[in-house]
């Protein structure tokens, strides 16, 4: 089981067996470019299908936590100004209108699954080949907004 572990932070980190004793820098990984995470996603060996779905895992969970670090943050900035009564109650309703505001890039309403994601990843790519050399996290966002729409109401 460890072995299997360090294959999966060495898919994630970029790096091949024969140089896992050499340090890898976060501005080394292959990670930091759109094609990185093409790259990892195309690939069917269990390390990498292992590491592309937490990779997207982690990347739906930061982005749900930075929406609602977001909100956060907004209603403590209207209890300073105070626009926000300091309350349970006044804080709570604050909350709830605060999310209502704020635009939703991406709705996952049902159960998804990685297979699913690494098919718009791959699909995205061919689209977009201008892209591969960006950052990945504006692509990833419109992957997931043409993925996971949200209702229109």
């Amino acid at each position: 089981m460890s072995r299997f572990i360090a294959a999966v932070v060495l898919v994630l980190s970029g790096a091949t067996a024969s140089v896992a004793d050499q340090s890898v820098t976060p501005a080394d990984s292959p990670l930091t470019k759109f094609r990185g995470v093409v790259a990892l996603c195309g690939r069917t060996d269990s390390a990498s299908v292992i590491a592309c779905a937490s990779y997207i895992s982690g990347f739906v969970q930061g982005s749900i936590a930075t929406q609602g670090a977001l909100v956060e943050e907004a209603v403590a900035d209207q209890v300073i100004q105070g626009k926000v009564i300091p309350t349970d109650q006044g804080i709570d309703a604050a909350l709830v209108k605060a999310v209502k505001s704020l635009p939703k890039l991406f709705c996952i309403e049902a159960p998804w699954t990685a297979g699913y994601v690494r098919a718009v990843v791959a699909q995205y790519a061919r689209e977009h080949p201008d892209a591969l050399n960006d950052a990945p996290d504006v692509h990833m966002l419109n992957i997931f907004a043409k993925a996971f729409p949200c209702a229109r109401s």
